[in-house]
Protein backbone atom coordinates (compact mmCIF):
# COMPACT_ATOMS: atom_id res chain seq x y z
CA UNK A 1 0.00 0.00 0.00
CA UNK A 2 1.86 3.21 -1.23
CA UNK A 3 1.15 6.73 -0.54
CA UNK A 4 -0.60 6.76 -3.67
CA UNK A 5 -3.61 4.41 -3.11
CA UNK A 6 -3.83 6.80 0.34
CA UNK A 7 -4.50 9.89 -1.23
CA UNK A 8 -7.44 8.47 -2.66
CA UNK A 9 -8.99 8.66 1.01
CA UNK A 10 -9.64 12.01 0.47
CA UNK A 11 -12.59 11.94 -1.59
CA UNK A 12 -14.00 10.00 1.58
CA UNK A 13 -13.07 12.65 4.66
CA UNK A 14 -15.12 15.56 3.70
CA UNK A 15 -18.04 12.66 3.66
CA UNK A 16 -16.94 12.12 7.07
CA UNK A 17 -16.77 15.40 7.79
CA UNK A 18 -20.39 16.29 7.18
CA UNK A 19 -21.27 13.62 9.51
CA UNK A 20 -19.99 15.09 12.72
CA UNK A 21 -22.47 15.71 14.25
CA UNK A 22 -24.12 12.41 14.17
CA UNK A 23 -24.88 10.43 17.21
CA UNK A 24 -21.91 7.67 17.77
CA UNK A 25 -22.52 3.96 19.40
CA UNK A 26 -25.71 3.68 18.30
CA UNK A 27 -27.46 0.43 17.40
CA UNK A 28 -28.71 0.18 13.99
CA UNK A 29 -29.38 3.73 12.16
CA UNK A 30 -33.01 3.86 13.26
CA UNK A 31 -34.21 7.43 14.78
CA UNK A 32 -37.65 5.92 16.27
CA UNK A 33 -37.72 3.03 18.49
CA UNK A 34 -40.40 1.54 20.52
CA UNK A 35 -40.22 -0.23 23.29
CA UNK A 36 -43.08 -2.79 24.14
CA UNK A 37 -42.91 -3.58 27.93
CA UNK A 38 -44.95 -6.70 29.26
CA UNK A 39 -47.17 -5.37 32.75
CA UNK A 40 -49.40 -7.75 34.94
CA UNK A 41 -52.94 -8.78 33.95
CA UNK A 42 -51.59 -9.23 29.68
CA UNK A 43 -50.88 -5.37 29.71
CA UNK A 44 -48.03 -3.64 27.81
CA UNK A 45 -47.00 -0.40 27.56
CA UNK A 46 -45.91 1.11 24.61
CA UNK A 47 -42.94 3.83 25.00
CA UNK A 48 -42.07 6.03 21.38
CA UNK A 49 -38.38 7.29 21.89
CA UNK A 50 -36.54 9.23 19.33
CA UNK A 51 -37.66 11.83 16.44
CA UNK A 52 -41.49 12.09 16.38
CA UNK A 53 -43.37 10.09 13.83
CA UNK A 54 -46.71 9.48 12.88
CA UNK A 55 -46.39 5.13 12.96
CA UNK A 56 -48.61 3.72 15.42
CA UNK A 57 -48.49 -0.29 16.77
CA UNK A 58 -51.46 -2.47 15.62
CA UNK A 59 -52.18 -5.40 17.87
CA UNK A 60 -54.66 -8.13 16.81
CA UNK A 61 -58.35 -8.61 17.65
CA UNK A 62 -59.35 -8.47 21.33
CA UNK A 63 -56.96 -6.13 22.42
CA UNK A 64 -58.62 -2.92 24.23
CA UNK A 65 -56.86 0.07 24.57
CA UNK A 66 -55.83 1.74 28.17
CA UNK A 67 -55.63 5.40 29.80
CA UNK A 68 -52.34 6.23 29.16
CA UNK A 69 -49.56 5.80 31.42
CA UNK A 70 -48.44 8.44 33.60
CA UNK A 71 -45.61 9.76 31.33
CA UNK A 72 -48.25 9.66 28.19
CA UNK A 73 -47.21 6.39 26.67
CA UNK A 74 -49.68 3.98 25.94
CA UNK A 75 -51.38 1.21 26.78
CA UNK A 76 -53.28 -2.35 25.81
CA UNK A 77 -54.19 -5.13 27.52
CA UNK A 78 -55.74 -8.09 26.01
CA UNK A 79 -57.43 -11.74 28.10
CA UNK A 80 -54.12 -13.95 26.89
CA UNK A 81 -50.95 -13.23 26.24
CA UNK A 82 -49.59 -11.49 23.33
CA UNK A 83 -47.05 -13.96 23.16
CA UNK A 84 -47.35 -15.82 19.84
CA UNK A 85 -49.34 -12.88 18.46
CA UNK A 86 -47.96 -10.61 15.44
CA UNK A 87 -47.28 -7.02 15.72
CA UNK A 88 -47.15 -4.27 13.36
CA UNK A 89 -46.78 -0.85 12.63
CA UNK A 90 -48.57 0.80 10.26
CA UNK A 91 -47.49 4.60 8.65
CA UNK A 92 -44.88 3.95 6.59
CA UNK A 93 -46.48 5.02 3.68
CA UNK A 94 -43.40 4.40 1.42
CA UNK A 95 -40.56 5.55 2.99
CA UNK A 96 -37.64 4.20 3.71
CA UNK A 97 -37.45 4.60 7.64
CA UNK A 98 -36.67 2.42 10.06
CA UNK A 99 -38.04 1.33 13.38
CA UNK A 100 -36.06 -0.42 16.02
CA UNK A 101 -38.61 -2.55 18.03
CA UNK A 102 -37.81 -4.21 21.16
CA UNK A 103 -40.02 -5.92 23.53
CA UNK A 104 -39.46 -7.32 27.21
CA UNK A 105 -41.62 -10.01 28.68
CA UNK A 106 -42.13 -10.17 32.46
CA UNK A 107 -39.85 -13.70 32.37
CA UNK A 108 -37.19 -11.57 31.36
CA UNK A 109 -36.95 -12.55 27.86
CA UNK A 110 -35.96 -9.17 25.54
CA UNK A 111 -36.92 -9.72 21.35
CA UNK A 112 -35.30 -6.98 19.33
CA UNK A 113 -36.53 -6.70 15.67
CA UNK A 114 -36.02 -3.52 13.34
CA UNK A 115 -38.77 -2.92 10.87
CA UNK A 116 -39.40 -0.91 7.99
CA UNK A 117 -41.67 0.21 5.11
CA UNK A 118 -40.42 -3.70 3.03
CA UNK A 119 -41.23 -5.23 6.64
CA UNK A 120 -43.74 -3.52 8.88
CA UNK A 121 -44.68 -6.93 11.13
CA UNK A 122 -43.08 -9.54 13.52
CA UNK A 123 -44.35 -11.76 15.58
CA UNK A 124 -43.67 -12.25 19.57
CA UNK A 125 -41.59 -15.24 20.49
CA UNK A 126 -42.44 -16.36 23.87
CA UNK A 127 -39.38 -17.93 23.60
CA UNK A 128 -37.05 -17.14 20.76
CA UNK A 129 -34.58 -19.63 19.20
CA UNK A 130 -30.75 -19.68 19.30
CA UNK A 131 -30.83 -18.97 15.56
CA UNK A 132 -33.04 -16.11 16.08
CA UNK A 133 -31.22 -14.85 18.37
CA UNK A 134 -27.92 -14.89 16.76
CA UNK A 135 -29.09 -13.70 13.59
CA UNK A 136 -30.97 -10.65 15.02
CA UNK A 137 -27.66 -9.39 17.14
CA UNK A 138 -25.45 -10.23 14.28
CA UNK A 139 -27.72 -7.72 12.62
CA UNK A 140 -27.61 -5.36 15.05
CA UNK A 141 -23.83 -5.25 15.39
CA UNK A 142 -23.14 -4.92 11.35
CA UNK A 143 -25.61 -1.89 11.17
CA UNK A 144 -24.06 -0.63 14.36
CA UNK A 145 -20.22 -0.26 13.03
CA UNK A 146 -21.53 0.57 9.99
CA UNK A 147 -23.16 4.00 11.70
CA UNK A 148 -20.72 4.63 13.94
CA UNK A 149 -18.82 7.31 12.54
CA UNK A 150 -16.09 8.11 14.97
CA UNK A 151 -15.00 4.31 14.98
CA UNK A 152 -14.81 4.42 10.95
CA UNK A 153 -13.25 7.76 11.06
CA UNK A 154 -10.36 5.83 13.33
CA UNK A 155 -10.22 3.08 10.90
CA UNK A 156 -9.96 5.29 7.82
CA UNK A 157 -7.22 7.24 10.13
CA UNK A 158 -5.32 3.85 11.01
CA UNK A 159 -5.64 3.06 7.08
CA UNK A 160 -3.88 6.44 5.84
CA UNK A 161 -1.22 6.37 8.25
CA UNK A 162 -0.03 2.83 8.12
CA UNK A 163 2.55 2.17 5.21
CA UNK A 164 1.96 -1.58 4.90
CA UNK A 165 0.03 -4.48 4.80
CA UNK A 166 1.69 -6.05 7.76
CA UNK A 167 1.08 -3.21 9.94
CA UNK A 168 -2.30 -2.36 8.84
CA UNK A 169 -3.43 -6.46 9.43
CA UNK A 170 -1.42 -6.05 13.19
CA UNK A 171 -3.69 -2.91 14.34
CA UNK A 172 -6.52 -4.17 13.12
CA UNK A 173 -6.03 -7.30 14.70
CA UNK A 174 -5.13 -5.59 17.94
CA UNK A 175 -8.05 -3.16 17.75
CA UNK A 176 -10.42 -6.49 17.26
CA UNK A 177 -9.27 -7.93 20.49
CA UNK A 178 -9.42 -5.42 22.88
CA UNK A 179 -12.78 -4.13 21.85
CA UNK A 180 -13.77 -7.97 22.18
CA UNK A 181 -12.76 -7.83 25.61
CA UNK A 182 -14.08 -4.63 27.29
CA UNK A 183 -17.22 -5.24 25.47
CA UNK A 184 -17.34 -8.46 27.56
CA UNK A 185 -16.01 -7.18 30.10
CA UNK A 186 -18.97 -4.69 30.81
CA UNK A 187 -22.03 -6.92 29.43
CA UNK A 188 -21.17 -8.95 32.36
CA UNK A 189 -20.91 -6.48 34.49
CA UNK A 190 -17.57 -7.08 35.57
CA UNK A 191 -16.34 -3.12 34.82
CA UNK A 192 -19.02 -0.61 34.76
CA UNK A 193 -17.80 2.99 33.38
CA UNK A 194 -20.36 5.94 32.66
CA UNK A 195 -20.43 6.46 28.95
CA UNK A 196 -20.50 10.12 28.58
CA UNK A 197 -16.61 10.07 29.70
CA UNK A 198 -15.83 6.92 27.79
CA UNK A 199 -17.26 9.04 24.56
CA UNK A 200 -15.08 11.75 24.78
CA UNK A 201 -12.07 10.10 25.44
CA UNK A 202 -13.17 8.54 21.97
CA UNK A 203 -13.34 11.78 20.50
CA UNK A 204 -10.03 12.75 21.84
CA UNK A 205 -8.26 9.36 20.71
CA UNK A 206 -9.24 10.35 16.72
CA UNK A 207 -7.94 14.06 17.85
CA UNK A 208 -4.40 12.04 18.41
CA UNK A 209 -4.52 10.29 15.38
CA UNK A 210 -5.11 13.44 13.13
CA UNK A 211 -2.31 14.99 14.88
CA UNK A 212 0.17 12.04 14.17
CA UNK A 213 -0.46 12.12 10.57
CA UNK A 214 -0.06 15.72 10.61
CA UNK A 215 2.98 14.96 11.80
CA UNK A 216 3.90 11.72 9.47
CA UNK A 217 3.32 14.65 6.54
CA UNK A 218 5.91 16.48 7.87
CA UNK A 219 8.50 13.66 8.12
CA UNK A 220 7.95 12.75 12.21
CA UNK A 221 6.91 9.36 12.47
CA UNK A 222 5.10 8.54 15.44
CA UNK A 223 3.74 6.11 17.79
CA UNK A 224 0.76 4.93 15.15
CA UNK A 225 3.64 4.23 12.73
CA UNK A 226 6.04 2.58 14.84
CA UNK A 227 3.85 0.95 16.88
CA UNK A 228 0.41 0.31 15.73
CA UNK A 229 -0.79 -2.20 18.06
CA UNK A 230 -0.33 -0.80 20.75
CA UNK A 231 -2.40 2.64 19.95
CA UNK A 232 -5.05 0.52 18.26
CA UNK A 233 -5.46 -2.03 21.13
CA UNK A 234 -5.08 1.10 23.53
CA UNK A 235 -8.12 2.66 21.89
CA UNK A 236 -10.10 -0.75 20.94
CA UNK A 237 -10.65 -0.86 24.71
CA UNK A 238 -12.29 2.08 24.75
CA UNK A 239 -14.52 1.74 21.97
CA UNK A 240 -15.26 -1.51 23.50
CA UNK A 241 -17.04 0.01 26.60
CA UNK A 242 -18.45 2.25 23.81
CA UNK A 243 -20.11 -0.64 22.06
CA UNK A 244 -21.22 -2.10 25.24
CA UNK A 245 -23.24 1.28 26.43
CA UNK A 246 -24.79 1.11 23.22
CA UNK A 247 -25.66 -2.94 23.20
CA UNK A 248 -27.08 -1.89 26.95
CA UNK A 249 -29.57 0.42 25.49
CA UNK A 250 -30.91 -2.51 23.86
CA UNK A 251 -30.64 -5.09 26.14
CA UNK A 252 -29.42 -8.70 25.59
CA UNK A 253 -31.99 -11.90 26.08
CA UNK A 254 -31.44 -13.14 29.65
CA UNK A 255 -31.09 -17.06 28.47
CA UNK A 256 -28.84 -16.16 25.77
CA UNK A 257 -26.29 -13.65 26.91
CA UNK A 258 -23.52 -15.65 25.46
CA UNK A 259 -24.61 -15.90 21.84
CA UNK A 260 -26.16 -12.71 21.08
CA UNK A 261 -23.02 -11.16 22.56
CA UNK A 262 -20.75 -13.25 20.33
CA UNK A 263 -22.95 -12.81 17.40
CA UNK A 264 -23.14 -8.71 17.91
CA UNK A 265 -19.49 -8.49 18.26
CA UNK A 266 -19.20 -11.09 15.01
CA UNK A 267 -21.44 -8.76 13.18
CA UNK A 268 -19.37 -5.65 14.43
CA UNK A 269 -15.76 -7.29 12.80
CA UNK A 270 -17.90 -8.08 9.63
CA UNK A 271 -19.14 -4.49 9.64
CA UNK A 272 -15.85 -3.22 9.79
CA UNK A 273 -13.63 -5.73 7.61
CA UNK A 274 -16.27 -4.31 4.72
CA UNK A 275 -15.55 -0.95 5.45
CA UNK A 276 -11.63 -1.57 5.32
CA UNK A 277 -12.28 -3.95 1.97
CA UNK A 278 -14.40 -0.90 0.53
CA UNK A 279 -11.87 1.60 1.35
CA UNK A 280 -8.57 -0.35 -0.18
CA UNK A 281 -10.63 -0.92 -3.15
CA UNK A 282 -11.30 2.88 -4.00
CA UNK A 283 -7.56 3.02 -3.29
CA UNK A 284 -6.83 0.33 -5.90
CA UNK A 285 -9.34 2.23 -8.45
CA UNK A 286 -8.23 5.70 -7.36
CA UNK A 287 -4.62 4.36 -7.96
CA UNK A 288 -5.36 3.23 -11.49
CA UNK A 289 -7.45 6.51 -12.73
CA UNK A 290 -5.70 9.31 -10.98
CA UNK A 291 -1.76 9.71 -11.43
CA UNK A 292 -1.44 13.41 -9.22
CA UNK A 293 -3.17 15.04 -6.67
CA UNK A 294 -2.32 18.66 -5.07
CA UNK A 295 0.12 18.47 -2.18
CA UNK A 296 -2.35 20.38 -0.08
CA UNK A 297 -5.01 17.94 0.10
CA UNK A 298 -3.21 15.27 2.58
CA UNK A 299 -2.56 18.28 4.83
CA UNK A 300 -5.99 19.22 4.52
CA UNK A 301 -8.16 15.97 5.15
CA UNK A 302 -5.52 15.58 8.51
CA UNK A 303 -6.96 18.84 9.63
CA UNK A 304 -11.03 17.68 8.59
CA UNK A 305 -10.27 14.73 10.63
CA UNK A 306 -8.96 16.72 13.66
CA UNK A 307 -11.81 19.09 13.21
CA UNK A 308 -14.45 17.12 13.45
CA UNK A 309 -13.01 14.81 16.50
CA UNK A 310 -12.35 18.07 18.37
CA UNK A 311 -16.11 19.11 17.79
CA UNK A 312 -17.23 15.79 19.13
CA UNK A 313 -14.58 16.20 21.63
CA UNK A 314 -16.07 19.20 22.97
CA UNK A 315 -19.71 18.04 22.56
CA UNK A 316 -19.31 15.45 24.52
CA UNK A 317 -17.11 17.11 27.18
CA UNK A 318 -20.56 19.50 27.74
CA UNK A 319 -22.47 16.58 27.90
CA UNK A 320 -20.86 15.12 30.92
CA UNK A 321 -21.27 18.35 32.78
CA UNK A 322 -24.48 19.85 31.23
CA UNK A 323 -26.37 16.27 29.90
CA UNK A 324 -29.44 18.60 28.86
CA UNK A 325 -26.98 20.40 26.50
Amino acid sequence: MTRGWRRVAWGLLPLLGMLATAQAHQVAATKHRLDIIEQPGHTYRLKWSGERTNLRAVFPPGFEELPAAPDGSRRVRCDRALSGQQVSLEGFDGNKQEVLVRTVLQNGRVQVEILSGDRNAFTILASPTKWQVALTYFKLGVDHILTGTDHLMFVLGLILILSSWRQLALAITAFTVAHSITLALATFKIISVPQPPVEAVIALSIMFLATEYAHQLRGVPGWTSRWPWLVSFSVGLLHGLGFAGALKEVGLPQAEVPMALFTFNVGVEVGQLAFVAVVLSLFFVGRKAMKRQPEWLPVAASYAIGSVAAFWFVQRTVAIFWPAA
